[in-house]
């Protein structure tokens, strides 16, 4: 789930990335949570979570982030979980 940064894209997914949001470290865990409950449903989501975020011009910013790699599949099931934790 956690990734090393080497394969992910800081673009926005809309920007042919694979970023999907930026947050503090007090929602790692949430993240985390979530994406392992996802997971059990939907196996190979491609959801990992990153130590590193970018700004829109690159520069690094001290957030996490979540990424969705090697698909590109709709996530409203994902925020379910996650707005329901």
């Amino acid at each position: 789930m956690f990734d090393t940064n080497k394969n992910l894209n800081h673009n926005s997914w809309t920007k042919g990335g694979t970023l999907i949001t930026n947050f503090d470290i007090s929602k790692v865990k949430k993240y985390s949570q979530s994406i392992d409950e996802y997971e059990k449903l939907h196996p190979n989501s491609g959801l990992v979570i990153s130590g590193f975020a970018y700004t829109s011009n690159e520069t690094p910013i001290f957030l996490y982030s979540l990424h969705q790699v090697g698909t590109n599949s709709e996530l409203s099931e994902f925020w379910n979980i996650f707005n329901s934790k």
